[in-house]
């Protein structure tokens, strides 16, 4: 009887980050969860939510995302659309958050790296301040259920 030991396959490791940020006297938040691929499909569901955390309203508010060489969006057309990699909403009101769905899948070579998200927004009431937030979430890879 021949034993073979399988190997075990890597997978993205489930990982959250959150930046909070000022504008003027509001707050804004951009979290992203990298959940871990429980259907072994070799994707990982990746959840991005902005908020407004204060009560004012946000202006001109835009989201982009850059992976670093080896990650792949696997399914970016609900937040960017088909071609491109910003999604722009022109207002998310006081305590409004909202929250896309995507897939995030590795390249069999990929190390390591990260995704940046980046959120430019302004107050409804100043017309000449935005500002910009970055969230840096490492993206790293695990052996099967580490």
């Amino acid at each position: 009887m021949a034993f073979f030991k399988l190997a075990r396959q890597k997978r993205i490791a489930p990982t959250r980050a959150i930046e909070i940020g000022h504008i003027r006297d509001s707050l804004v938040s951009i979290l992203a969860v990298i959940s871990y691929d429980h259907e072994g499909l070799g994707e990982s569901p990746l959840e991005v939510t902005i908020k407004s955390e204060g009560s004012k309203t946000l202006k001109d508010v835009k989201l982009s995302a850059v992976t670093t060489q080896g990650l792949t969006l696997t399914n970016p057309g609900e937040l960017f659309g088909k071609d491109w990699r910003e999604v722009k909403i022109p207002k998310l009101v006081g305590k409004q958050a909202m929250k896309f769905k995507l897939g995030l899948r590795a390249h069999p070579t990929y190390r390591e790296g990260d995704i940046t998200f980046t959120m430019d927004a302004g107050l409804a009431e100043d017309a000449f301040e935005n500002r910009s937030f970055k969230l840096k979430v490492p993206v790293r890879l695990v052996r099967g259920n580490e």
